[in-house]
């Protein structure tokens, strides 16, 4: 399994924005799951955390068509230019239940 953690540095102001856009956007069948995080000392900084089956199904998603005319451009506005990918393999993972938000 694989993890897809970015850091988004929203332009001040614009993250009611950036969520409402994301939220519409971003999802791809081949994510087990997404996850945005807004940073509790920075409320325009968010962490995108997505969960894949495999680094093929990651590469994938980037090099989509979707991905490239759709979520990226729509994002894009709202990213005042700091933004960092990283991508992960998992070596342990433990769930507990999960409680709905």
């Amino acid at each position: 399994m694989y993890m897809r953690i970015s850091w988004v540095q929203v332009e001040p102001g614009q993250i009611t924005n950036y969520l409402e856009v994301f939220e519409r956007v971003y999802f791809s069948e081949k994510m087990r799951s997404v996850r945005l995080c807004q940073a509790n000392d920075n409320p325009d900084s968010v962490f995108i955390v997505t969960m894949w089956d495999s680094l093929e199904a990651i590469q994938e998603w980037e090099a989509s068509r979707n991905y490239l005319e759709n979520i990226s451009p729509k994002l894009k506005p709202f990213i005042s230019g700091n933004y960092s990918v990283s991508v992960c393999e998992v070596k342990y993972s433990k769930v507990a239940s999960e409680t709905p938000l």
